[in-house]
This record gives structure tokens, C-alpha cells and sequence, in this order.
């Protein structure tokens, strides 16, 4: 098979926020995440305007009823999966 064009995977819209143990809400951050969260590796989403976010790497992943959950060194996060990206182009 020979490859001669760039194949697009789509991305997913999800919104992520910074789940706080003091009762503090946090605002979430809406992007694309470049690929599913993996443990040891940072996840990260682009954000608009050529910005990306990015977490300390991953240590574990469950599944919730509302998203996934990730915690990290610092942190626990929710994801939840808003769609797919749709190019309209």
C-alpha cells in the first residue's frame, strides 16, 4: 500500500476541569485534546490561538458516570467528551 496522502484523525471536544478538595470551583477549560489520556505521559489539549494546556503526566485513569477522571502529581481532572471534531472545510 503506498501512503501519499496525510491521513486526519479526528479529535475529540472535551472540556476539562481542575477538581479541588477545598470546595472551590474551578473554570473549565474547553479544547481538542490531542489523544486520550495515558498513564506516564502528560495530557494535553489545544486550547485556541496556537496555545496548548498541559498536565504533569498521567498516574491513573477511571472512568466516572459524568467523564474520566485522571490524577496527577498535583492534581485530579475531569474530562468530559463533548464530541467530535467536525472540519467544515
Amino acid at each position: 500500500m503506498l501512503l501519499t496522502r496525510t491521513h486526519m484523525v479526528p479529535t475529540h471536544q472535551i472540556s476539562l476541569i481542575k477538581i479541588s478538595n477545598n470546595g472551590k470551583s474551578n473554570e473549565p477549560i474547553s479544547g481538542f485534546e490531542y489523544i486520550p489520556p495515558i498513564v506516564g505521559q502528560p495530557y494535553r489539549i489545544y486550547i485556541g490561538d496556537g496555545k496548548n494546556f498541559k498536565t504533569s503526566p498521567v498516574r491513573d485513569i477511571k472512568e466516572a458516570y459524568n467523564g474520566i477522571l485522571i490524577k496527577t502529581k498535583n492534581s485530579i481532572y475531569r474530562i468530559r467528551y463533548l464530541g467530535p471534531y467536525i472540519d467544515s472545510s
